[in-house]
């Protein structure tokens, strides 16, 4: 799906197949064989990298949610995080977030570990908004 509007521009929500396709064997659809970040750069040559966003985990009440958000840009460069929000007057606030993993030249490292969250999160913020 291609969005574009003022808020989102040129940007695409790939379905879990599509982003298989592109990463898993590195086989294009044509069959031969291709890197997946490579392949990725051919299909969206405008694309920085991927976004990734977890359904929300809500409270028994309702009023608080864990969202999990993480990016990645190539294979040794992305980062994720775990998202805190309660709901206040009718709105949304972020009230934490805490980074989980780093991936970087050196490797993945994970920063944290989330017990109960049903799957893990990706983004690169790492620092408490109270």
């Amino acid at each position: 799906m291609h969005l574009n509007s003022g808020a989102t521009r040129d940007a695409y929500v790939l379905n879990e197949s599509q982003i298989k396709t592109i990463f898993s064997s590195g086989r294009r659809p044509s069959g031969d064989r291709k890197d997946g970040w490579q392949q990725f750069r051919e299909l969206y040559p405008k694309s920085k990298g991927t976004l990734e966003v977890s359904l929300p985990a809500y409270s028994a009440d309702g009023t608080d949610c864990l969202i999990e958000i993480g990016q990645q840009f190539d294979w040794l460069a992305g980062s994720g995080a775990a998202c805190h929000y309660r709901l206040r007057d009718g709105q949304w606030t972020s009230t934490a977030q805490v980074g989980t993993w780093i991936r970087d030249r050196r490797g993945l490292s994970s920063l944290t570990c989330f017990c109960g969250l049903a799957r893990a999160s990706y983004g690169h913020e790492h620092h408490n908004n109270r």
